[in-house]
């Protein structure tokens, strides 16, 4: 991903967690946040970062491919999936785009509960220690 990019998308994404954190103190301690409170510029750059999407999906097939492109296009440099037991074609779309190099591990769970927390997390570790991503965005199809 450009590294130009990441840090607007990084700046971005912070923004409205400080404004809305903000709501929550005091409002001497608010004024003098907000004040001294700009978007970050300074941080260590990382070349090239890379840049994986956690995906969990459910009988998807009729979205799973917009949504594998979209995000590709948007620099996403691989995907990990869990599948909690579809039934439609979305498990075969994701080993299409496996074949293809974009989409790194799936994990199928048939899990009655949909144990999605522990499958995030899963994803997120599987990503950050076997892919060695630098981002980890996570989303739902």
């Amino acid at each position: 991903m450009n590294p130009s990019l990441f840090r607007t998308l990084a700046n971005a994404a912070l923004a409205p967690a400080v404004r809305l954190a903000a709501n929550f103190v005091p409002d001497e301690l608010r004024r003098r946040r907000l004040r001294d409170f700009r978007l970050r510029t300074d941080f260590p750059m990382i070349d090239n970062p890379k840049v994986f999407l956690t995906l969990c999906v459910k009988n998807e097939a009729d979205i799973l491919e917009w949504n594998l492109r979209f995000h590709r296009a948007m620099g996403v440099d691989g995907v990990i999936a869990a599948d909690n037991g579809s039934t439609d074609g979305t498990g075969e779309i994701l080993k299409r785009y496996q074949a293809a190099g974009l989409v790194k591990e799936i994990l199928f769970d048939d899990a009655p509960n949909h144990p999605q927390q522990r499958l995030v997390d899963s994803m997120i570790r599987i990503a950050r220690d076997r892919f060695k991503a630098d981002w980890v965005i996570n989303a739902d199809a």
